[in-house]
């Protein structure tokens, strides 16, 4: 199956287990997606900064990654999670696609 990424495309991952994310963040970074952002805490996105340098990525492209994501910190329910990615996406767009 092939997946179709774009610079118009927004990659959010949600997984709380970076082993289970590495495939499709490897998709990620290697796409031209104008944002890619990862669930988790400080420390869990260092892990997968370990795990990205370990498979060989520059700290260039590692930093594509956003992480924490969200506009306004830790969110305890769905639904402020999800204002908060869609508001971190949208001033992204706007920053890189000017529209």
């Amino acid at each position: 199956m092939k997946l179709l990424v774009d610079g118009y495309t927004a990659i959010v991952l949600m997984h709380h287990d970076v082993d289970k994310e590495m495939g499709l963040l490897k998709v990620a970074l290697e796409s031209n997606a104008f944002y890619i952002g990862a669930l988790g805490s400080r420390r869990t996105h260092e892990k997968r900064i370990l795990r990205l340098r370990q498979l060989g990525y520059e700290q260039s492209v590692i930093d594509r990654i956003k992480a924490p994501i969200g506009m306004f910190g830790p969110a305890r329910r769905a639904t402020s999670l999800a204002i908060s990615i869609l508001a971190d996406v949208a001033v992204a767009r706007e920053k890189t696609l000017g529209h």
